[in-house]
C-alpha cells in the first residue's frame, strides 16, 4: 500500500540540485510525487522550491514541500510557484507554542486525497478525515488559538512591508479571516490544527 520512495541525494549541508532531481525525473517517468524540504535547519540549506515545483509540474508531479524551518523565516509563494501541499511547525521561524503544524493544500492535493481507493490504516495523518473538519463535516476540535494567532499578526505587521510577497502575505490574510478559534487560509488549510 502506498508509492516506493526513490530519493536524490545531497552532500551534508548542500541545497538539493535541481539538475539531479530533474535526471530523475526523467528515469523515472512514473513519478507521481516530488518531496523536499525546503530548508534545513541545522545546516542553513535552502534548496530552490520555485525551481523544484516547475520541474514537478513539467513531469506532472504533485509536491510536498516540508517548511517547518522556512515558513516566516524565507521567501515561499505557495500559490505563485505552485506548491500542491505544504506543512510548517509552530515553533520555528512563526515563534508560535510548539505543537501545532500549520497545512495547506491545492485543488490538485485536494482531488488526489479525496479520491484514494484505499481506506486510510488509522485516523493518523488521514487528510479526508482533517478536511472533513474544516469543511464542518463532523466534530471539530477547538484550541485556544491566541498563541498562533498573535505571531502571525506579528509577522503581517513587522515582516510583510520587508518581505513584499511570500507566506508574509498569505498569512496576513489569516487574522482577518479568522473566526476567533483558529487562523483560515484561502486555500484548504489552516493556522492552528484545530479550526
Amino acid at each position: 500500500m502506498g508509492g516506493t520512495a526513490i530519493t536524490v541525494d545531497s552532500d551534508w549541508g548542500r541545497a538539493v540540485d535541481p539538475k539531479a532531481v530533474e535526471e530523475t525525473l526523467n528515469a523515472h517517468p512514473d513519478a507521481k510525487v516530488l518531496a523536499f524540504v525546503h530548508a534545513e535547519t541545522s545546516t542553513g540549506a535552502r534548496s530552490d522550491a520555485k525551481t523544484l515545483c516547475q520541474l514537478a509540474r513539467k513531469h506532472n508531479c504533485l509536491t510536498i514541500v516540508d517548511t517547518v524551518t522556512s515558513l516566516a523565516g524565507s521567501e515561499l509563494e505557495v500559490d505563485g510557484w505552485g506548491v500542491d501541499a505544504v506543512y510548517s511547525g509552530s515553533q520555528k521561524c512563526l515563534s508560535c507554542v510548539p505543537g501545532l503544524s500549520p497545512v495547506s493544500f491545492s485543488e490538485a492535493a485536494v482531488e488526489k486525497i479525496q479520491a484514494r481507493k484505499t481506506p486510510v490504516r488509522s485516523w493518523f495523518l488521514d487528510m479526508n478525515l482533517v478536511m472533513g473538519y474544516w469543511g464542518g463535516g463532523g466534530w471539530q476540535k477547538s484550541l485556544p488559538s491566541y498563541g498562533t494567532r498573535q505571531p502571525i499578526i506579528r509577522l503581517a505587521r513587522s515582516a510583510l512591508p520587508v518581505a513584499g510577497r511570500g507566506a508574509g502575505q498569505q498569512l496576513a490574510a489569516a487574522p482577518a479571516a479568522s473566526s476567533g478559534t483558529g487562523c483560515r487560509t484561502g486555500r484548504h488549510g489552516t493556522g492552528n490544527a484545530g479550526s
